[in-house]
């Protein structure tokens, strides 16, 4: 098992909750999104989440598997 931990300061991007308000910053974002997630062109907006832009303070990570070598 391995996994990493990031933790700072963040900051809504758009609004919130996002229902598909023109936000120029979350067009490439949202359109890579909705591609890879949905194979589909267009951001589904369901008024139930939103974008926030992490700005990281500390980064924490592990890797379990190499453990097992001690």
């Amino acid at each position: 098992m391995r996994g990493v931990e990031l933790s700072g300061r963040v900051e809504f991007v758009g609004e919130v909750p996002r229902t598909g308000e023109l936000c120029a910053e979350l067009g490439g974002p949202e359109t890579l999104f909705a591609h890879k997630c949905f194979g589909i062109g267009e951001m589904p907006h369901d008024g139930l989440h939103a974008w926030v832009r992490l700005t990281p303070a500390q980064t924490v990570s592990w890797d379990f598997r190499k453990l097992a070598s001690l």
